[in-house]
């Protein structure tokens, strides 16, 4: 299993850019398939926005969602993202957002998102784990909050729960 997060970020860019899948699971030997660690799960066709300032790692969880079927819109800080999603909010099905982010913050940038849309799927992220602001973020409306580093299937299904939850 692996987990995307800032330290590691470069290595996992180079392994889904150039995994093999494994003839344990179905592939031939040298066969060249960036979706093998994505076995069992279904492809999708929703939009996510997904904000990041973390490029490398920007780019692991783009590549990651886009194998899985997902379109996805990326922002490197908050104001973009309150942007992107003031222009596309009606093709979005969920943003996915670090909260640390450079010029408007993940918290601010989620209570944006909300007054443009109150009912927005929002999912944000840290690498600083608090209960009680995870229960005050959900309490104030975001549909989950994620602990960095990124598990790829785990964020995927988290994603996938989010987005089939009745508005």
């Amino acid at each position: 299993m692996c987990c995307l997060s800032d330290a590691p970020s470069l290595y996992w860019v180079s392994v889904l850019r150039h995994a093999q899948r494994p003839r344990a699971f179905g592939g031939r030997e040298g066969e060249h398939n960036r979706n093998w660690y994505l076995r069992g799960i279904d492809l999708v066709s929703e939009t996510i926005l997904l904000v990041e300032d973390e490029e490398s790692l920007l780019e692991v969880l783009r590549l990651v969602l886009m194998g899985t079927g997902y379109t996805v819109l990326t922002a490197r800080d908050g104001t973009e993202a309150v942007e992107l999603y003031r222009r596309h909010k009606d093709q979005i099905a969920l943003v996915l957002s670090d909260m640390g982010l450079p010029t408007l913050g993940g918290w601010e940038m989620f209570q944006q998102i909300r007054r443009i849309n109150p009912v927005a799927k929002v999912i944000l992220a840290s690498g600083y784990f608090n209960a009680a602001l995870r229960e005050e973020f959900v309490q104030a409306g975001a549909c989950d909050f994620i602990q960095k580093p990124y598990i790829p299937d785990v964020i995927l299904q988290k994603i996938r729960d989010v987005i089939d939850q009745p508005r």
